[in-house]
């Protein structure tokens, strides 16, 4: 969500230099409390008995988790210069930062398979790694807009804008919430899973049938930066709303190809590799990909709505939503 603040208050002089405090703040807290989970019992405490994790898995996805230290801090970096960058209307310089970090993470792997380093230990170091590019990146590219100056001397905070650190903390945590309830469902999920029929079966299959599904929704999501950044009156208000429409549309035509189609098991089978001994997971995980068909379509609008409340400074009511239920 650091995002959306960064996209809708960076632009002003009263809330910039407030906002950066409140980021290198929340990144150092978040770091901290990342590694009170990583490194002391709590994380057998979490992970193994109130999730329920098989103790094989809780113990592999450890040494994953604990070099994942610095991802809070690069995700919290990354966000506040992607909303400089997308507030100065310049989204392809962060469409660029984007191929650096898949080109890392790419190259992480590989090198990691020919090492034969263990799977999630693997996967963990490289998306980590490529998050740290991606935000080195991401500041690099943002240095023309640096230089020229992030706040417009001619715009005048609204008068709901927090402008000091505490007020923007104050501001921002519904926002947090609202992120951290929509992240918790996902545990929640494992330990549903862990404790049902065949839970190592369900744990591996999941994730292959969510990240299915995210790969299509997340397509989605960034039409709340459109929003935040375009949103000035009716006309472009109309406008923005067909293009949700219609964007949400074509998603979950996406996501229908793939549940209901020979696609689905082919990307599986080869983008995946989910074939020979490993055709059971692809098996257990293709009927969940019809649940999730119009999930795309329902995040279009979710991050329409949440758009038009964050513009107004009604935070409390996008964690209302949250709270509610929401992906």
């Amino acid at each position: 969500m650091l995002l959306h603040a960064s996209n809708l208050l960076s632009r002003y002089r009263e809330t910039y230099q407030p906002l950066r405090h409140f980021m290198l703040w929340a990144n150092a807290l978040l770091t901290a409390l990342y590694a009170l989970l990583a490194f002391t019992p709590a994380y057998d405490l979490i992970f193994r008995t109130l999730l329920g994790q098989p103790d094989a898995i809780a113990a592999a996805a450890r040494p994953a988790f604990q070099v994942q230290l610095l991802w809070p801090a690069a995700i919290g970096w990354r966000r506040f210069y992607q909303g400089i960058l997308i507030q100065h209307k310049r989204s392809s310089v962060v469409a660029y930062a984007g191929f650096a970090r898949i080109g890392s993470l790419a190259l992480v792997t590989a090198l990691g398979v020919m090492g034969r380093a263990h799977g999630a230990t693997l996967a963990g170091l490289a998306l980590v790694v490529s998050v740290i590019v991606e935000a080195a990146a991401v500041t690099w590219l943002a240095r023309p807009v640096l230089q020229a100056g992030v706040t417009d001397p001619h715009a005048e905070a609204p008068d709901w804008a927090p402008r000091t650190v505490g007020q923007i903390a104050l501001w921002y945590w519904p926002l947090a919430m609202t992120q951290i309830l929509v992240s918790v469902v996902r545990p929640l999920l494992s330990g549903g899973i862990a404790r049902s029929v065949d839970p190592e079966l369900g744990l591996a299959a999941w994730p292959v049938a969510w990240s299915t599904i995210l790969m299509v929704a997340n397509a989605v999501r960034m039409v709340q930066q459109v929003a935040l950044t375009l949103l000035q009156d009716r006309r472009s208000y109309l406008m923005l709303r067909r293009f949700t429409l219609t964007i949400g549309a074509v998603a979950c035509g996406v996501m229908a190809l793939l549940a209901v189609t020979p696609l689905g098991r082919g990307y599986m089978e080869w983008v995946l590799g989910l074939k020979g001994g490993l055709a059971s997971v692809a098996d257990a995980a293709l009927p969940a990909l019809g649940f999730g068909v119009v999930f795309p379509f329902y995040v279009a609008l979710q991050n329409w709505l949440q758009a038009l409340l964050i513009k107004d400074g009604r935070t409390l009511v996008v964690n209302a939503g949250a709270i509610a239920g929401g992906p």
